[in-house]
């Protein structure tokens, strides 16, 4: 990371202030109240915003109620610009407002913890640090604050020896020394290996020959039984196209079957029809063979008496049976 510029506005005793950082090292040299420790603050509120040990209320202006810091730098030859800023709220609270995050030519508009995860990540921090106070991390890796030294002696041993071995990757040497145990025990353990396979290297020699032998006796009988397969394959094959004509054929068959059950049908309801007219035709044949009966059996003098409305009627009712009996002979012949 190469700090480059730093924009202040309304930051502690900064109205605003903009300071360019030279290559290499920077000395920051001033009377006390001057200015150095703000510097250094705002350095580390632009990269992990306000916390337990930043307050933002340390940070604003007196009088001001709104303020920012950017910060321009450099990581692996990519250009990257941090804006973060705080404002006072209707009841007073002083409040970190939304950052921006530039990359290159790619801009991220970002909350503060947002932005404090995309800057852990960029720097490379442990991912640990999000859910911890990467703000002290920062401080005693890259400048050691006035009357701050002693917090971190007055921690826990193991608190201290944490921190210790993230800055200085200490911890990573404890890694380091149970991976060449393990690797140690692997080494000695592949060499008693090796020494067996050497002693018997002989009987593997000869295990080998008879496999070699073995192998091509399995060789032969693979192809002989690859040959058998394929004419099985070639005959499953056959069988299949038989099973399938077949299937065609059955549901050939079932369509005839079913069309053939149709005409069926259709024939006994024609049938059944037809023996209605021959019984319906015998009734009206008796029927007029009786009437014709009656007419012959009425004696001649007794019929001058008959009115002749009732002969027409008669006449009329002979009529329609004649054309009843004609209709049931032309149904006859259509069926």
């Amino acid at each position: 990371m190469i700090l480059k510029k730093l924009f202040l506005k309304n930051i502690r005793i900064f109205e605003e202030e903009t300071i360019n950082f030279p290559r290499g090292v920077v000395l920051l040299e001033g009377d006390i109240g001057s200015g150095k420790t703000t510097i250094l603050k705002s350095i580390e509120f632009a990269l992990f915003g306000a916390g337990p040990n930043l307050r933002a209320s340390t940070l604003l202006k007196k009088g001001q109620t709104s303020a920012s810091v950017n910060l321009l730098m450099e990581i692996d030859g990519k250009s990257i610009m941090i804006k973060r800023g705080l404002k006072k709220n209707t009841g007073g609270e002083i409040v970190q407002t939304k950052s921006e995050l530039t990359i290159g030519n790619m801009s991220y508009l970002c909350s503060p913890k947002e932005m404090r995860s995309k800057i852990i990540a960029l720097l490379n921090y442990p991912a640990d640090m999000i859910t911890k106070n990467p703000a002290l991390l920062f401080r005693y890796t890259v400048y050691n604050p006035q009357e701050e030294t002693k917090q971190i002696l007055r921690m826990k041993k193991e608190e201290r020896s944490d921190i210790f071995g993230k800055i200085f990757s200490t911890d990573q040497y404890k890694q380091i020394k149970e991976n060449a145990i393990v690797f140690k025990k692997s080494i000695r353990e592949e060499g008693d290996y090796l020494r067996g396979v050497f002693n018997n290297l002989v009987e593997y020699k000869s295990r080998e020959k008879t496999q070699k032998q073995e192998l091509k006796e399995l060789e032969k009988k693979t192809k002989a039984e690859e040959e058998q397969a394929g004419k099985l394959r070639n005959e499953v094959d056959s069988i299949n196209k038989k099973y399938e004509t077949l299937v065609r054929e059955e549901a050939r068959f079932n369509e005839i079957k079913r069309k053939c059950e149709i005409q069926n049908s259709l024939h006994n309801e024609k049938n059944q029809y037809l023996a209605e007219l021959k019984e319906r035709e015998e009734c009206e044949k008796k029927s007029i063979e009786k009437i014709q009966s009656q007419i012959k059996e009425i004696p001649f003098a007794e019929s001058k008496k008959f009115d002749r409305s009732e002969i027409s009627l008669l006449n009329e009712r002979k009529r329609e049976k004649e054309k009843q009996i004609e209709e049931h002979s032309d149904a006859k012949k259509e069926i």
